[in-house]
């Protein structure tokens, strides 16, 4: 059996509702760029809608597949494949289509790449490390779980800086509400309690990994807030393109 990931809340407050609006022209390409997705997963070659790696399939044979009128898809592939919108690359050969999902490796293989790991079945508390140490009469190793290592770099981050996370507890200490209406003035984000509160979700999720124990939290902070205020900027940006070409189309269609 085959199957696709989709990224819910990412496909629900992401770029994909937004940039393809509530008209009912582009609630059928949403759902042509769904069932394009769904084809690309059962392909012998995932992520690329063809029937052999070098050739492809004609429209009436995608039309079919799908169940979508010709000039519904024609319009679909166009939209879909816009500089604006970016989802798909088309590829054509006489007359013949090969259709490349955008980004398809970084986002359906990642389960097979993390598979190694998941699959080795440490748990929480169980999975020991050796930890060495040279002395004077040579080498000597210790064997330390997950657990103990957290507390140690817990201990260790409290004097690095002076906000820390406490995973025994699952919050930020040392955050002062100035260093908050600071960020809001800074990063012009009056949300910034709820970004605290997805790094927050983010470092207890990533408990038992090295990325989740900085030795500066301010700076992880301040870091994550950046990223946050550009990703608004930029989906600002977007919003203006995709709103013209929506508008294009829309007109066309009247």
């Amino acid at each position: 059996m085959r199957w696709i990931r989709i990224w819910t809340e990412e496909t629900l407050e992401g770029s994909t509702f937004e940039e393809m609006g509530n008209s009912v022209k582009m609630l059928a390409f949403r759902g042509i760029w769904f069932s394009l997705i769904t084809l690309a997963g059962n392909s012998s070659i995932p992520g690329k809608i063809c029937f052999t790696e070098k050739t492809g399939y004609n429209l009436n044979q995608i039309s079919d597949k799908l169940k979508v009128g010709i000039n519904l898809l024609e319009e679909a592939l166009d939209f879909l494949s816009s500089k604006e919108i970016n989802k798909i690359k088309i590829i054509k050969k006489n007359n013949e289509i090969i259709i490349n999902i955008v980004n398809w490796t970084r986002y359906q293989t990642e389960y097979e790449r993390q598979k190694q790991y998941r699959n080795k079945g440490f748990k929480k508390g169980y999975s020991k490390r050796l930890q060495g140490k040279v002395t004077a009469k040579g080498y000597k190793v210790k064997l330390q779980t997950d657990e103990d290592e957290d507390e140690d770099k817990d201990k260790d981050n409290m004097y690095i800086s002076d906000i820390f996370f406490d995973f025994s507890t699952g919050s930020f200490r040392n955050l002062l509400e100035t260093d908050i209406d600071n960020w809001k003035k800074i990063y012009n984000l009056p949300e910034v309690d709820k970004e605290l509160l997805k790094m927050r979700d983010w470092l207890i999720k990533n408990k038992n990994k090295k990325k989740a124990h900085k030795k500066d939290w301010r700076g992880f902070i301040t870091g994550w807030l950046d990223r946050n205020q550009k990703e608004i900027e930029e989906k600002k940006e977007n919003k203006k393109r995709i709103d013209k070409l929506v508008d294009k189309v829309v007109n066309e269609d009247k």
